[in-house]
């Protein structure tokens, strides 16, 4: 269970540090995602390893969500404060700027995946 918090807060330390976006064109990216998966596993897995260890009963969106408007971005994390950047949409690839840092992310339907630091993220349109 401890590896299991350990990768959930690495990976939404992650989502913190790596988003900004500013639309040039491609797929509408528009939206609220919420967190489905980490690592091919179900967030709800994750969800109900928290609630074993005491913190409380959360959702996925509670966990982590990313909401998308024209070139803006707003990355949501539980217990971290509101991230906000800008996207750049090239076709099926999103590039999320926060604070000056870069993470690329491709589009599929509606789910919206990102690789970093050995961890996968995939969040899907609400």
């Amino acid at each position: 269970m401890k590896k299991a918090k350990r990768i959930v807060a690495a990976a939404l330390m992650m989502v913190v540090m790596v988003f900004a976006l500013c639309s040039c064109g491609g797929a509408n990216a528009d939206g609220t995602y919420v967190i489905e998966s980490m690592n091919g596993q179900e967030i709800s897995t994750i969800l109900e390893q928290y609630k074993s260890l005491g913190m409380g009963d959360l959702s996925a969106e509670d966990l982590s969500k990313i909401v998308i408007s024209g070139n803006k971005l707003t990355i949501t994390s539980y217990q971290e404060a509101d991230q906000t950047g800008t996207v750049e949409v090239s076709g099926d690839t999103l590039k999320l700027t926060v604070d000056g840092d870069t993470q690329e992310a491709t589009l599929s339907g509606d789910k919206l995946t990102m690789s970093a630091s050995g961890i996968t993220m995939v969040y899907k349109k609400k």
